[in-house]
């Protein structure tokens, strides 16, 4: 009996975690001692990236910025054995000033990181004016673009149920629409479930003094940002469009690399396998190591996935601490 309720216990830890890298599927022991088993295909992370750009008459030269440093974020991301589709909003939803608030910039409104075109068609979207409305409503054109009907019609194809939806926000201002940064969290994490979302803000912090920001201190994107556990960056440093790059490398380690246990295991118990190879303990680069505060397994950021055939699963198994 407390074998069963054990094995319970961790299959309800494993179902409430947002998983990076999806587990195609979990196997429990039958007997004790035993392993168990965690099957994913580490070519198959997903992520639907969505940009919300500032198009207020401030932003010209952090336009320029972010425009500069879009071949580091498409290079990184080509890297990646992970699909990555991308989307462009701004921050207007004045409809005087355009035809349908929240609807994604360009034709297609939808770009595939495949795509050969990609970095142009990205570079192209990012430059979204300075002519747009001064009131800026980022939760605002963010929610209005994820929900219906725009998410079915103009911005239809964007969100796919096994991506990890990211959300980049790039803006000198705070938030001006009626959207709270709790109906935020509330909605991005009802939208995308175990699929987990993340969030990063180029904004111009609270606590910055030297650099003149538009509407105020930004407070409430800086709550949502906290409460989302998100990333900040600061669009007064001079060399901020280079954090794109970052933000590469980090999408990548949360999309394809981590991996969360069902569970807390017996560390010296982990073996990791992909087809007849085996993964080194503590090779950060073409092995795996253990992350304890997330309860995962990151992979390396070099491991070569084409020396097995397509559709290799990689295997994680353990024992469980609990019986130790």
């Amino acid at each position: 009996m407390l074998f069963r309720i054990c094995i319970a216990t961790a299959s309800l830890i494993f179902a409430s975690n947002a998983f990076a890298l999806n587990a195609k599927r979990v196997s429990f022991p039958n007997s004790f001692p035993g392993y168990v088993k965690v099957y994913v295909s580490p070519t198959e992370g997903a992520a639907d990236v969505l940009f919300m750009v500032d198009n207020s008459g401030s932003m010209e030269t952090y336009q320029s910025q972010l425009k500069s440093n879009i071949p580091a974020l498409t290079q990184a991301l080509a890297k990646a054995s992970i699909s990555v589709q991308t989307a462009v909003v701004t921050t207007d939803m004045d409809s005087w000033s355009q035809n349908v608030p929240g609807k994604f910039v360009g034709t297609p409104a939808v770009l595939d990181s495949t795509s050969p075109t990609f970095e142009a068609d990205l570079t192209s979207r990012m430059m979204v004016g300075t002519t747009g409305s001064s009131i800026e409503q980022p939760f605002a054109s963010i929610l209005t673009s994820l929900s219906a009907p725009l998410i079915t019609a103009d911005n239809a194809g964007f969100l796919r149920s096994d991506a990890r939806l990211v959300v980049f926000m790039v803006t000198d201002a705070e938030d001006q629409s009626p959207t709270t940064s709790d109906e935020m969290v509330t909605f991005l994490k009802g939208l995308k479930g175990n699929a987990g979302v993340s969030v990063f803000g180029a904004i111009i912090p609270s606590s910055e003094v030297a650099c003149s920001r538009d509407e105020g201190k930004p407070t409430k994107i800086e709550d949502f940002l906290a409460k989302m556990n998100g990333q900040t960056k600061n669009l007064c440093a001079p060399d901020w469009g280079s954090s794109l790059n970052d933000f590469a490398k980090d999408l990548v380690l949360k999309i394809a690399q981590t991996i969360q246990l069902p569970g807390t295991p017996e560390v010296s118990s982990i073996e990791v396998t992909y087809g007849s190879m085996t993964l080194v303990k503590d090779d950060m680069h073409l092995g795996w190591h253990y992350d304890t505060v997330q309860n995962a397994v990151i992979l390396g950021d070099q491991i070569d996935w084409s020396t097995q055939a397509k559709g290799t699963e990689l295997q994680i198994k353990f024992i469980p601490s609990y019986w130790y």
